[in-house]
């Protein structure tokens, strides 16, 4: 039997009522006071909507909690009026991605449950004294997805999120607070505009925010902003400080398993564990200031630029010092590190204005060939004694042959040379008297002598 003309018609109005057409605007209005996202008289216009939607969430609603049941596909949502969007999962499919004008939402139920699958390359926007917290895990489709977070607000992440298209950050404050395991373990979180920020934990939050072991995410931190260890220390894996600073909140703290690479005016501001390794500060140009301890390993300083120490005792005491080419700036602190090398030739340390000692451990020749040298700038006092202000001293310097303090140890401002006082401090060598000099010395005091006796006989 053939569907009657009349059935075919309220079939397709039954289509058209309760399936928005893509790209239309649905407005939450809990209209059927159930709560839940997949009944059609929620919203305005009549109809669930589609995957590429965009879904509007105002005070006006009859409730502000909306209940997913499973999971939910949208193209964008756009929040105001303090949502919890929970029980299931969204799937966000536009690069509109979240947009929070105002009042402060959440979305999702517990760390070890999926909140958000990115179903596309977002941008989460979020105003000023606003926050969106993500409960759950932020999981991603069709290959590898990232966020932008905007805005000047709150974006509080608490799970073990598994997407891995990194995270750009160009304004306001990401909390990365797992509380149950990794907060994200790949790609790259980039900072930019000054004011920026991205906190690794809070109380009750886990250690690992950016990943544990021997990978994570890298971080590229841009000038003006700032990475901050809250609590507990924090793993770091590649980490770019371009004119931006790693920082510290309370007892934070970070262990560092990879190279920092550092451009502009970058500082350090909490204590780095170099996890028992050698680790690479590779300061590319301009200046990196390191005012907290770095412990338990070895600093390998390359590039053009000046590692700033910006409190005494900062460099780590038993480690290896390999100063590669740039600056080691003491800015007249004082400080105690293990044995320099000078691997790749020339480099140069500058003593800084006020009494200080800098002391290393020893002296490996290795690499520092007879053309390379090392320039002392900033020392002050007379040539062959102890420095008025700076002083540089080695615990054992037999790494040092006669020929190298004679040719390729320079003081700046003094002649070429240097040598070790009684106390192993290092010290420039004095001027050397010529016989020339001294011959003039005498016939001057001869003819001081013949002067002298005319003026008696003529007495």
């Amino acid at each position: 039997m053939r569907p009657s003309l009349t059935r075919l018609v309220g079939l397709l109005l039954v289509s058209f009522v309760f399936t928005v057409p893509a790209q239309a605007q649905s407005t939450w209005t809990n209209g059927s006071f159930d709560t839940l996202w997949a009944t059609p008289g929620n919203w305005t216009p009549t109809g669930v909507p589609g995957s590429t939607a965009i879904a509007i969430f105002n005070a006006t609603a009859s409730s502000q909690f909306v209940t997913l049941g499973g999971t939910q596909q949208i193209g964008s949502i756009q929040l105001s009026g303090g949502y919890t969007i929970a029980v299931g999962t969204l799937q966000i499919n536009s690069a509109a991605g979240i947009t929070i004008s105002s009042d402060d939402h959440s979305i999702g139920d517990t760390p070890v449950t999926t909140s958000i699958i990115l179903g596309a390359n977002q941008t989460w926007n979020i105003a000023a004294n606003i926050s969106l917290t993500i409960e759950g895990i932020v999981a991603e489709t069709g290959g590898s997805k990232s966020i932008s977070k905007s805005g000047s607000g709150t974006l509080l992440l608490n799970a073990s999120n598994t997407f891995t298209g990194g995270m750009t950050l160009t304004g306001g404050t990401t909390i990365l607070n797992p509380l149950n395991a990794n907060g994200l373990v790949s790609g790259t979180i980039a900072l930019s505009n000054s004011g920026t920020s991205l906190n690794l934990g809070q109380a009750g939050g886990g250690q690992n925010a950016l990943g544990t072991g021997t990978t994570g995410a890298n971080l590229s931190i841009g000038a003006g902003t700032t990475v901050t260890a809250d609590t507990v220390s924090q793993n770091l894996y590649s980490v770019g400080i371009n004119g931006g600073t790693l920082a510290r909140a309370s007892t934070g703290s970070f262990v560092l398993n990879n190279t920092i690479t550092s451009t502009g005016a970058s500082s350090i501001m909490a204590p780095v564990n170099l996890n028992a390794a050698n680790r690479n500060l590779n300061i590319i140009s301009g200046t990196l200031t390191v005012s907290a301890p770095m412990t338990n390993g070895g600093i390998s300083q390359t590039g053009a630029g000046t590692l700033q120490l910006g409190a005494a005792f900062v460099l780590p005491t038993a480690g290896a010092y390999s100063l590669g080419g740039g600056t080691l700036a003491t800015g007249g602190f004082s400080n105690t590190t293990g044995t320099l090398s000078l691997p790749t030739g020339s480099a140069t340390i500058a003593l800084g204005n006020s009494n200080h000692n800098l002391t290393f451990g020893a002296f490996d020749p290795t690499g520092f060939s007879g053309s390379s040298t090392l320039t002392i700038t900033g020392w002050t006092g007379n040539a062959g004694q102890s420095g008025t202000n700076g002083h540089i001293f080695f615990t054992n310097p037999s790494g040092f042959t006669p020929s190298m303090l004679a040719t390729q140890v320079i003081f700046s401002g003094f002649g070429p040379g240097a040598r070790f006082l009684a106390t192993n401090e290092l010290v420039p060598v004095p001027e050397p008297v010529t016989v020339l000099g001294l011959s003039g010395l005498g016939l001057g005091f001869v003819g001081l002598f013949r002067q002298a006796r005319r003026v008696t006989s003529k007495g």
